[in-house]
């Protein structure tokens, strides 16, 4: 199963976000820079902003929070945003991260990162494939298992999805139930 972003999604996708990170850099009075976006197995779209001062937190959050909701929109349907970072100060740039979609399950996207990185390690929790997908109530609010995170260090956070299709990654070392069977994320070791 290949989650590979197609070059007219991305090529879409990246003029449609340009267009609106210049519109909120140009309402905060910053001047757009450079920009670059890839595509393959993740798609990702990356752009600098500059100012005559520094961004402070404030506005930095408030940007990205416009930039973010955007985003989502033009995303829906074609990609899943898993990652949106920035950094700020002397200037701003904002990085968003995107797998393909492949819809599974309650909605869950068996095409993201997670779920692929799920399906290398299901075996340690006596789960499959299958099990992607499956509800949970977490809070009193309906879950759904979306896959794992495996960290740099080897530690494995779950990866669970609202209705509304947000991906949520749980503490290290939390427990889950799915379909009866409990998830636990652990150390994976190297």
């Amino acid at each position: 199963m290949s989650n590979a972003v197609e070059k007219s999604v991305a090529s879409e996708t990246s003029t449609a976000l340009l267009a609106v990170c210049k519109e909120v850099f140009r309402a905060h009075g910053l001047v757009a820079g450079k920009t670059s976006s890839k595509y393959g197995d993740l798609y990702q779209f990356k752009t600098e902003a500059f100012c005559n001062d520094s961004v402070s937190r404030d506005l930095a959050k408030r940007m990205t929070e416009e930039i973010e909701a955007e985003a989502r929109k033009i995303c829906q349907g074609k990609l899943q945003i898993s990652q949106v970072s920035t950094k700020y100060g002397e200037g701003y740039s904002i990085t968003i991260k995107a797998d393909g979609i492949e819809l599974g399950q309650n909605g869950v996207n068996l095409a993201s990162r997670y779920a692929q990185d799920f399906r290398m390690t299901a075996w340690r929790y006596e789960m499959s494939d299958a099990d992607l997908g499956k509800e949970a109530l977490i809070n009193g609010k309906k879950m759904f298992l979306a896959g794992v995170e495996i960290k740099r260090n080897g530690n494995v956070r779950i990866a669970i999805q609202d209705e509304q299709g947000n991906i949520l990654l749980g503490a290290e070392n939390s427990i889950v139930r799915f379909g009866g069977k409990a998830v636990q994320t652990i150390t994976v070791g190297r």
